[in-house]
């Protein structure tokens, strides 16, 4: 609920964000922001550990339908095995694939790697990664000036006062579900009128 924030600064950070977020998804959707040798995205291959990639994959599984407007697969730990079985999945697709990334502190081994991984198989298939990726992450974090050197498709915030458990209610979890063509006000709706609720004792 933006409207309680503490601050009309942090007010602002967090309905400013929720206008990005919308207004990318839409233009993926539409086509304006395109793949390099694509016409369209089709596909959104998530990058995460813990708590910045969990919340997305219960989300995606409980909202998933025919109507889904993106193709969804997860990279959550570094075993090569699996990294190999979820990129040979994609194959040839890999080229209609936008990467989104999440870190809040922007140093996380495991999430680096993975995303060096990813960017190796990109550039491979005749790719720059840097024009299929997308960055969650906190402002200014190693992840965030990698961003800004390397031109990425885009990135979005991640704050110090936002916890793992929390995070579908960030860009975290708010960008993949409007990718996935999910009504993220009304999601957010809903989740203030349970927040409204009077608590249950037992």
């Amino acid at each position: 609920k933006p409207e309680i924030a503490p601050t009309d600064e942090i007010k602002n950070k967090i309905n400013t964000s929720i206008k990005k977020i919308k207004k990318f998804a839409a233009e993926i959707h539409q086509g304006k922001i395109k793949p390099q040798n694509s016409e369209t995205f089709e596909n959104l291959l998530l990058i995460g550990i813990g708590g910045s990639i969990l919340g997305q994959q219960f989300l995606q599984n409980a909202l998933c339908s025919n109507s889904d407007r993106m193709n969804f697969f997860f990279l959550d730990n570094t075993d090569p095995d699996g990294i190999d079985q979820v990129m040979n999945l994609i194959g040839q697709r890999l080229k209609k694939t936008l990467t989104l990334v999440t870190s809040k502190s922007g140093e996380t081994i495991e999430t680096r790697n993975a995303m060096l991984e990813v960017s190796s198989r990109y550039k491979d298939s005749g790719l720059d990664f840097s024009k299929h990726a997308v960055i969650i992450t906190k402002e200014d974090s190693q992840l965030d000036i990698l961003t800004k050197n390397k031109e990425f498709l885009d990135r979005f915030p991640m704050w110090e006062w936002v916890g793992g458990r929390t995070s579908i209610l960030s860009p975290v979890g708010l960008l993949p579900m409007a990718l996935q063509g999910i009504d993220i006000e009304m999601f957010l709706k809903g989740a203030k009128e349970m927040d409204e609720l009077p608590s249950l004792t037992y």
